[in-house]
C-alpha cells in the first residue's frame, strides 16, 4: 500500500488514498517530500485508530475494484 508510517503522522503516498481520506473529513495536516521515496510527495494526516480503519476499508474497496477489473478480462 501507499503509506509510511512516521510518528504521530500518518503520510499517504497515493493521492487516491488521500483524496479518500479528505472526503471522509480526514484533515491534511502537511504535505511534504518523501525522505523513504525521493521525488515522491506525501500527504500527512493524524495517525489515529480511526484513520487506520479508513485506511484498511479504503485498501479493500481497491483491492476490490482491482479484483473486478481483473475477472472482467
Amino acid at each position: 500500500m501507499s503509506t509510511i508510517k512516521q510518528g504521530a503522522n500518518k503520510c499517504v503516498l497515493s493521492l487516491r488514498v488521500a483524496r479518500a481520506l479528505i472526503g471522509q473529513g480526514y484533515q491534511v495536516v502537511d504535505v511534504g517530500t518523501s525522505h523513504r521515496f525521493p521525488g515522491r510527495v506525501v500527504i500527512k494526516f493524524d495517525n489515529t485508530p480511526e484513520l487506520n480503519a479508513a485506511l484498511d476499508e479504503i485498501r479493500r474497496d481497491i483491492r476490490a475494484e482491482r479484483q473486478g477489473e481483473m475477472s472482467t478480462d
